[in-house]
């Protein structure tokens, strides 16, 4: 139904290509005012408060080792596209408050789609385009290296947050942050066999 576009990811050695057969967005771990689409299974999550304010949802798997994508269809970018694709460590983004990975000193970090910018650590820094709606975004955690990299309609946009940063060993979810009533996003599929498989 999504696509995903692996593009400048597929060279990579032992990378796992998670998509929508396996992984979900978690209604148990998402903030008030977001809805998980319940006949989608957890495909699609929308911002249904009127109250603008970051409101995050967590996927259902995390990881400690290993290289992995995900990827995320933009459906509805609403008027200001402020949207955060990112990891977090499980906890570290409240599910009762304004906030979105890379906010404060909660380890994780963000790719924004209203500026380009990364987000880590309650700075921001000039990383890639901004994004929006018919955009795909994707997730590249390759916790071998101690790396997040992420990708923008299938192109590799390079690292957003290095070893020095990245918590050897804790486990990293995928989570999205959705300000505007209207922002809408689902997760990929995958795209058939792993590309380094071949």
């Amino acid at each position: 139904m999504y696509a995903a576009d692996v593009g400048d990811a597929s060279t990579i050695p032992g990378l796992q290509v998670h998509g929508f057969d396996e992984i979900k967005f978690d209604a148990s771990c998402m903030a008030s005012g977001l809805w998980v689409d319940p006949l989608g299974c957890g495909r699609f999550v929308e911002q249904t408060n009127s109250v603008a304010s970051h409101k995050v949802i967590y996927l259902s798997e995390g990881w400690s080792t290993g290289r992995h994508l995900v990827q995320f269809k933009i459906l509805a970018g609403a008027t200001h596209k402020y949207i955060l694709i990112g990891v977090a460590e499980a906890g570290a983004c409240s599910l009762t408050t304004s906030t979105y990975p890379g906010h404060a000193s909660n380890g994780g970090v963000a790719y924004y789609g209203h500026n380009g910018y990364r987000y880590y650590s309650n700075t921001n820094a000039a990383y890639g385009e901004p994004y929006g709606a018919g955009d795909t975004i994707g997730i590249l955690l390759n916790l071998d290296a101690g790396t997040v990299s992420f990708l923008k309609n299938g192109r590799l946009l390079g690292v957003a947050l290095g070893s020095d940063s990245l918590k050897r060993g804790a486990k990293y979810f995928p989570v999205v942050a959705l300000y505007e009533m209207g922002h809408r996003v689902a997760i990929c599929d995958a795209p058939g066999p792993n590309p380094s498989s071949h």
